[in-house]
């Protein structure tokens, strides 16, 4: 064999697997391309449901947090209406039981030596008694026991 067909053979050879290795090099490539982009795929999911589940219980939480200050207002709201029920009867009570309001209806305070006088059995003839009225009080004697 001459150099120059030994020298065919060796190119020959040599084009073969210089193509073969492009080739194969090309497949590895085209599959490490799609390994990428398989695993940017998978990436761009976690990503768009960990924002979907982020929203989901951000949502939740501010939904709960409204329920909860929802029910204190409610709470709040019937608080302050039985302070103000209970308020309008304490009124009414003190209104009814207002010594000016029961002396205005015609009746009077007995008084003997600055006590109240609350029984005719306490009084005696020719004791000294304060009779207040609504409009003043008056000074008086008593005569006799009925």
């Amino acid at each position: 064999v001459t150099p120059s067909e030994a020298a065919e053979f060796v190119t020959i050879d040599y084009l073969k697997h210089k193509q073969a290795l492009l080739s194969s090099l090309q497949h590895v490539a085209t599959r490490i391309k799609g390994r990428i982009d398989g695993a940017n795929q998978r990436c761009n999911a976690a990503t768009s449901n960990l924002c979907a589940n982020a929203t989901a219980t951000l949502t939740k939480r501010k939904n709960n947090v409204v329920m909860q200050l929802q029910a204190m207002s409610y709470m709040a709201e019937k608080r302050l209406d039985n302070a103000s029920a209970s308020l309008q009867s304490k009124l009414m009570l003190l209104d009814t039981s207002n010594p000016v309001k029961i002396l205005s209806k015609g009746f009077a305070v007995v008084q003997k030596d600055d006590m109240r006088v609350k029984s005719a059995n306490d009084l005696q003839p020719n004791d000294q008694i304060e009779v207040s009225f609504v409009d003043g009080k008056v000074v008086a004697k008593v005569e006799e026991k009925l």
